[in-house]
This record gives C-alpha cells, sequence and structure tokens, in this order.
C-alpha cells in the first residue's frame, strides 16, 4: 500500500519538481523539531535549576531558549505561511500540467474503453479531478512520514524516563494503528463493492430528473416503474452500510480504548519516576507537557495510515488509466470539399463479448453517388 502511494511524489516531482522538493524539507524539518522542542524545554528547566541551585552561567540557558524560539518560530510559519504559498503553487502546477495530459489521454483513448464495464470505474475516477486526488495522496504520504519521525523522535525522548515507556508505547501503538487500518479497510472494501450499485443509482437517478428521458418515461408510463427500482437499490446500499459501519466502529472503539489506556499509564509511570529520582526535574516536566502532543500524533499517525487506506487505490487506476490502449489513427482531416458519412461493411462487438451489434452493416452515400 504504502509503495503504490509514494509514486504520487514520482508524479509530483514530474508536474512540480522544486516545489514539491521545498515541501518534503519543510515536512521533514518541522517533523524533527517537533521531538526536539521537548528536548529543549527539558534542558532549560535543567539549566535553570543548575542556575539558582549552584550558581552557573547563563549562556547555557540562553542557547536552549534561542533553540526552542526557533522551532516554535519554524513550526509557526511552516504550517501556516509557508504550507498555505505550497499548497497554491503546487495546484497550480497539477491543474496546468497534470489536467492537460489527463484530456490529452482521454482524446486518443480507443472507443472500446468507453464501452468496457472493467474500465468505467478508472474512467470515473480520472475524469473528476484526478490532480486534487493525487495531490491529497501526497499530502497523506506526507503526513505519514512527518508522523512517523515525529513517534520515533518522541518515542526517544520518552526513552530517558526508562525503556519500559519505548517498549509499551510501541506495544499499543501497533495494535492501535492495526485496528483502525482494519476498521478503515472494512470501509473501503465496501465501497469498493458497491461502485457498480453507484453507477446504476446515478444512472437512475439521472433518469427521473432529466427532462429529456422523464418525457419519454411519461409517454410509457415507466416513471414508477424507474422510480420504484431505484428505491429498492439505494435500500439495499444503504442498509449494507449501515451493517458495515458499525461492524468497522468496534474496532475503532477498541483502538480508543487503547490511546486511554496509554494516557493513564504514561502520566502514572512519570509521576512514580520523578517521585524515585530516576529522571530530573526538567524531563518530568518536559515529558509531561508534551504527552498530550505525542497521545495525538500517535493518534494522527493511526488515522492518516487509514486515509492512506482508502486513497492509494487511485494509484492503481491512475496507472491502469495511461496503460488503456489509444486510437492507432485520428482519421482523415476535413476539407473544403462536402463531408459525408459512410458505414462500409462494418462489424461492432462490445469489449470481453463475443454477441455481434453490426455485423457487415453499410448505409450511407458515397462520393460518386453509390
Amino acid at each position: 500500500m504504502f509503495r503504490k502511494s509514494v509514486k504520487s511524489i514520482s508524479i509530483m516531482f514530474k508536474y512540480a519538481p522544486w516545489l514539491t522538493l521545498i515541501k518534503l524539507l519543510q515536512i521533514s524539518l518541522s517533523a524533527v523539531l517537533a521531538p526536539l522542542s521537548i528536548y529543549f524545554t527539558q534542558r532549560i528547566i535543567d539549566t535553570l535549576s543548575d542556575i539558582i541551585n549552584n550558581g552557573e552561567r547563563w549562556n547555557g540557558l540562553t542557547i536552549w531558549i534561542g533553540f526552542l524560539l526557533f522551532s516554535m518560530f519554524f513550526s509557526s510559519v511552516g504550517s501556516g505561511f509557508l504550507n498555505g504559498i505550497l499548497y497554491i503553487a503546487i495546484r497550480r502546477r497539477l491543474n496546468t500540467g497534470m489536467t492537460s495530459d489527463i484530456i490529452g489521454k482521454f482524446k486518443r483513448l480507443d472507443y472500446a474503453c468507453f464501452e468496457d464495464k472493467d474500465v468505467q470505474d478508472t474512467l470515473e475516477r480520472m475524469s473528476s479531478d484526478p490532480q486534487d486526488k493525487v495531490f491529497q495522496l501526497f499530502l497523506t504520504v506526507t503526513g505519514v512520514i512527518e508522523c512517523v519521525i515525529g513517534v520515533i523522535g518522541a518515542t526517544l525522548i520518552f526513552s530517558q524516563a526508562g525503556w519500559w515507556f519505548t517498549v509499551v508505547f510501541a506495544a499499543l501503538l501497533v495494535p492501535m494503528i492495526w485496528l483502525d487500518f482494519k476498521a478503515a479497510d472494512i470501509m473501503n472494501t465496501m465501497f469498493n463493492n458497491q461502485s457498480t450499485d453507484e453507477r446504476m443509482l446515478h444512472y437512475l437517478g439521472g433518469l427521473l430528473s432529466s427532462k429529456s428521458s422523464l418525457f419519454e418515461l411519461k409517454i410509457f408510463r415507466a416513471t414508477d416503474y424507474i422510480a420504484k427500482k431505484w428505491r429498492r437499490l439505494a435500500d439495499t446500499v444503504l442498509d449494507i452500510r449501515v451493517k458495515t459501519t458499525v461492524r468497522s466502529q468496534k474496532y475503532f472503539l477498541l483502538s480508543t480504548i487503547l490511546f486511554k489506556c496509554w494516557s493513564f499509564f504514561i502520566v502514572l509511570g512519570l509521576v512514580s519516576t520523578v517521585i524515585s529520582g530516576n529522571i530530573t526535574i526538567g524531563l518530568f516536566t518536559a515529558l509531561i507537557a508534551s504527552t498530550g502532543s505525542v497521545l495525538e500524533n500517535a493518534d494522527l499517525l493511526s488515522h492518516t495510515v487509514q486515509n492512506l487506506r482508502a486513497r492509494y487505490l487511485l494509484m492503481e487506476h491512475y496507472y491502469k488509466f495511461l496503460s488503456l490502449p489509444e486510437m492507432e489513427d485520428g482519421g482523415e482531416q476535413l476539407t473544403n470539399s462536402t463531408p459525408h458519412i459512410l458505414f462500409d461493411n462494418v462489424t461492432f462487438t462490445y469489449p470481453k463479448t463475443e454477441t455481434m451489434i453490426l455485423n457487415f452493416t453499410s448505409f450511407g452515400k458515397r462520393k460518386d453517388g453509390g
């Protein structure tokens, strides 16, 4: 899943190389500075304690305060001003470059692709803002990278209080991520299985809302029939979604319980550790103050992986779309002469079927009048 999702980075480099590089650097630096700010806070408190108790010099305190202020400033600027500029600039590049390439591919597609039921999901996804979906997948991938770096850094900081913090943290984090992933997988499987029903609902709804089709339905008195067919299918789809959602929420509930258990454990463990004198006041204060953000980061990692599971299939559709066959010849260009349409012994079958729809059919008028 992650290997396929990382391909979105290569697409971003194709259309916006320098902006993508800056975005990756910004994400990496922000992720590293998050756990480092905990360490800077610890050093400030410990240094200040040494100054008060032992009369140490103020030089060390000034340095750590400077580091902390820099991390706070960069986090603020990176997540606000710089992030906003990069977001707009990258989307602009994708809208001009990637959209043009996709439209060009649609123009060159072999007509049989539009009649092939096996590629309808791919064509539908590629016709509804694919550049925005690729960008969102890229942001999800970078979000996973940022969360992983942040969690590893925070784990190293907490390991100063005892190796068992790291062990318990990993023991709870792994199943928590798996539970969220399992819940997301259940929902995504359901949505993929219902794609055909979704298209049918859209088609039936279009028949009931389109002026041209309603006119014909009323003539043949078929409006009630189509409406009943739509309601029956909609009830089936909704019933499956409700049951599946309830089943997936059970995994989310277990994940939340594990999250709360870790919160209780870390606070209780830090209090007992500082009472026993195994950690400094600075480390205790920094870890307690950052417990909430560390837990949120771990929970965010779980949900980001869940979002990645929901979006990574886009890459399969994107590369499948690029591999679809194209027309060998675009046809003759129109000239100033009078245009005409001629079917001369035309045969046609829908893809993956054997039934002849047109069997050596000829009609139309030749230029020579034949």
